[in-house]
C-alpha cells in the first residue's frame, strides 16, 4: 500500500525575541533537487519524504547560523543516500548518522568565525518510508502522533534537566512544564566537549495519523492536553490547525520562537497490534557499553595484580616470622674419665699355689667337699 500524506509547516518569531533562531526543512522526495513545502498531498516514494526541526541558541545570530547549518547539513545528507528500503536496522542506523552529520557540519561552520563559537541547536529529524516514520533527534525539539482513540503521545523524549528529574521519580511530567530549569539541555549539536548521543524511535503510520514536529516555542507555552484540543479540533483541516497552534503559543506568551510541522496520514495501514511505537535510546546503549568496558577493565587489572603476586610468590624465598638467632653448634658434652678398674689377675693353678696360700687352702677345701659328696 502506498502512503498518501498531507504536510503543512510554520514558523513565527514569537512575541518577545527579536529575530528567530529557529529553522525547519522538509522534502517530499529526498531525491528531488530542491526542499520546498509541497502544495498538495502527495504519494511517498521510496526513498521516502523527510521533515526536520531545529532550534538554535548562542549569541548575536549564532543560533540562526547553527539550526542553518544543521538543516542543511539533513538536505545534503539525505540527497546523497541510497535506497535503504526495507532494512529497519539500517535505516535507524542511517538517520542517527544524519544527526551526527549535522553536528559536524555545525561544529566546522563555528569554526570559520569566532564569534559563532559557542553556537549550538537542537534536531530533530522525521523520515517517512516503508509506511513508518522513523524519527532521530538531539535536545528537546520534540515529535508528538495523534491517533484515535489513543489521542496524542509524545514520540521522543528530551534531552533535558528536567527529563532526567521526571525519569528518577523527583518531579511529575506535569510539574516539567513548570520547572524554572526547563530550558536546560543536556545535549546538543556544535557542543565539541560533549558530542550527542542522538536516540531514535519508530512508529508505523495508521491512517488519520497527525505525526507533530516542533521546537520548544510551541511546548513550552502549551501543555500537552491544550495542544491534543487544538489538533483533535482542527484534524480536518491540517492548515487551520498548524496555524491554531502557532497563534495559541503566542496568545500563551509567546517567549521563544514557535516552529511547527504537520503530517497527515491520508493513507496508511490499517490499526493493528503492530502499529505501536518503538524508542531506541542511545544514551543507556552508551552506557551499557561503559558499563561493560569498565567490567572488563576491573576483570583484566585483577588477573594483572594475580599473575604478578603470583610470579613475586613464587621466586622470593620465604621471609621467616620474628627475629633470626643464628647459634654456633654446641660441643659434644666431655663426660668424666673415671678409670676403669684392673682386671683381675688370673687365678694360679692349683698345684702352684704353695702351702699356706689362702687361695689355695680354699680351692682345696671345696674339692675335699665335693670328693665326701661322691663318696656316699
Amino acid at each position: 500500500m502506498n502512503t498518501i500524506i498531507q504536510l503543512i509547516a510554520k514558523t513565527h518569531k514569537g512575541l518577545v525575541r527579536e529575530g528567530n533562531e529557529d529553522n525547519f526543512i522538509v522534502t517530499e522526495n529526498i531525491s528531488n533537487p530542491d526542499w520546498i513545502l509541497p502544495k498538495e498531498d502527495y504519494k511517498n516514494p521510496p526513498q521516502g519524504s523527510v521533515l526536520a526541526v531545529a532550534d538554535g541558541m548562542g549569541g548575536l545570530n549564532a543560533g540562526e547560523v547553527a539550526s542553518k547549518a544543521a538543516v542543511e547539513a539533513i538536505k545534503e545528507y539525505f540527497s546523497k543516500l541510497p535506497s535503504a528500503s526495507g532494512n529497519e536496522t539500517k535505516i535507524l542506523s542511517l538517520i542517527k548518522n544524519a544527526v551526527l552529520q549535522a553536528h559536524r557540519s555545525v561544529l566546522k561552520t563555528a569554526g570559520k568565525d569566532p564569534q559563532l563559537q559557542d553556537m549550538g541547536t537542537t534536531l530533530i529529524v522525521g523520515w517517512v518510508i516503508d509506511e513508518k516514520i522513523y524519527i532521530s533527534w538531539s535536545g528537546d525539539s520534540r515529535c508528538y502522533y495523534f491517533r484515535k482513540p489513543e489521542g496524542l503521545q509524545q514520540l521522543s523524549k528530551d534531552h533535558s534537566y528536567v527529563q532526567t528529574l521526571v525519569d528518577e521519580g523527583k518531579i511529575t511530567a506535569d510539574q516539567a512544564f513548570y520547572h524554572p530549569q526547563s530550558n536546560i539541555v543536556l545535549q546538543s549539536l556544535g557542543d565539541n566537549e560533549r558530542p550527542p548521543v542522538p536516540d531514535t524511535a519508530m512508529l508505523p503510520l495508521v491512517t488519520g495519523d497527525i505525526i507533530l514536529l516542533c521546537s520548544d516555542g510551541l511546548n513550552g507555552m502549551l501543555t500537552n492536553p491544550e495542544i491534543e484540543t487544538i489538533i483533535r479540533d482542527n484534524q480536518d483541516d491540517l492548515r487551520l490547525c498548524c496555524d491554531k497552534l502557532v497563534d495559541a503559543a503566542n496568545e500563551a506568551g509567546g517567549g521563544d520562537n514557535i516552529t511547527v510541522v504537520l503530517a497527515k496520514v491520508i493513507q496508511g495501514q490499517s490499526p493493528s497490534t503492530n502499529d505501536k511505537p518503538q524508542r531506541f535510546d542511545g544514551t543507556k546503549k552508551r552506557r551499557k557499553f561503559r558499563r561493560l568496558l569498565f567490567t572488563l577493565a576491573a576483570l583484566l587489572l585483577l588477573a594483572v595484580s594475580f599473575t604478578v603476586y603470583s610470579m613475586w610468590h613464587c621466586c622470593t624465598p620465604p621471609t621467616p616470622k620474628g627475629p633470626v638467632i643464628h647459634q654456633e653448634p654446641k660441643a659434644q658434652e666431655q663426660k668424666p674419665h673415671t678409670p676403669k678398674p684392673p682386671k683381675p689377675a688370673p687365678a694360679k693353678p692349683i698345684d702352684s699355689l704353695k702351702a699356706g696360700d689362702p687361695a689355695k687352702d680354699t680351692i682345696r677345701l671345696h674339692v675335699e667337699k665335693d670328693s665326701t659328696h661322691k663318696l656316699h
